[in-house]
């Protein structure tokens, strides 16, 4: 993840806890400990979070990958931890399909790229079922 996108990252951390608190130093720590973590994987995760949870995310809270699976640079549910149980291929096109719906409403251009790749994602798992 770059700085800009921590940046990001946090605007909207403070759209959901306005007393998060945000200073350079903070920034740039939390870079340091994000730059290995993909921005979708972390902003799939805070979502996750702000539904489940009334405290302020960790670092850990964002870049936990448990709960996510990364395919081309997109994040999406592990399907496994989703109510949806079904054959390998069918689980990963379900869980880019609830990765588009999570992300619909974000505008940034990261998550436009995110989008796009993982819309290319699906259709080649779709060409990949239906060829066996």
């Amino acid at each position: 993840m770059t700085r800009d996108e921590t940046k990001a990252l946090f605007k909207i951390i403070v759209a959901y806890y306005h007393d998060f608190p945000v200073k350079p130093e903070r920034i740039d720590a939390w870079q340091d400990i994000l730059a290995d973590t993909d921005y979708a994987t972390a902003l799939m995760n805070l979502r996750r979070h702000v539904k489940s949870s009334p405290r302020m995310p960790t670092l850990y809270d964002l870049i936990d990958e448990s709960q996510t699976i990364t395919i081309n640079g997109a994040a999406y549910e592990n399907a496994e931890s989703a109510e949806y149980k079904g054959p390998p291929i069918e689980s990963q096109i379900y869980g880019l399909k609830r990765y588009l719906e999570d992300v619909k409403s974000e505008t940034s251009e990261v998550a436009l790229r995110s989008i796009e790749a993982t819309k290319l994602e699906i259709k080649r798992l779709e060409r990949k079922l239906k060829n066996g």
